[in-house]
């Protein structure tokens, strides 16, 4: 799953810059500076401690017997998306928790985009380009099978990654809390054995 592409003016001029831009100099232009690489860190690592107090919330409902169909069983052999839905099944009565697991869904695009394509810097501007080669993206965005030498590109301000590792602070913080709260109350209720 990638984020959804949200049209702006800015992004149109950004996207227009790359259409322009031949394959030969789209590789030329700057790499992530250190600055980048901490950051877009950061994003994923900050989600990788959300799937894992995902997980661990799922898989405490599994051992526990309270997990629904389709899931029930099958914890330790989710995909994350999957787990994602158990989750939401799990927490789906709190609209405080149905935001919260919303918004991670959204902001997981943000985290697939940044580790699974190439990222370059535009050359005169805070902005980044992503240039990916996958046909399962392909298909998602677009439907269809890609021409073999087609390229996914996108753009992104750099700004976006900075305001999402604030949002995904408060998300992780969350989860975490969550998860601990849910296996403490299973363990008191003697369902889990932790």
């Amino acid at each position: 799953m990638l984020p959804r592409n949200i049209e702006t003016a800015r992004g149109r001029r950004l996207q227009d810059i790359v259409q322009a831009s031949s394959e030969e100099n789209l590789f030329s232009w700057p790499d992530l500076n250190d600055d980048d690489y901490a950051r877009i860190g950061k994003l994923i690592v900050t989600f990788s401690y959300i799937d894992f107090n995902i997980r661990r919330i799922v898989d405490d409902h599994d051992d526990a017997g309270l997990l629904c169909e389709p899931w029930k069983g099958r914890s330790k052999k989710l995909r994350m998306f999957e787990a994602e839905e158990a989750l939401k099944s799990i927490l789906h009565e709190n609209e405080t928790h149905r935001v919260a697991l919303f918004r991670i869904t959204e902001l997981r695009g943000l985290r697939n985009l940044v580790a699974h394509f190439a990222i370059k810097r535009f050359p005169d501007d805070d902005a980044f380009l992503f240039l990916g080669k996958s046909a399962s993206d392909y298909r998602q965005i677009f439907g269809g099978e890609p021409d073999p030498a087609l390229m996914l590109t996108a753009v992104l301000e750099s700004s976006t990654i900075t305001n999402a590792l604030k949002e995904l602070r408060g998300l992780q913080n969350w989860i975490a809390t969550a998860s601990s709260q849910i296996a403490t109350q299973l363990h008191a209720a003697k369902l889990i054995k932790r």
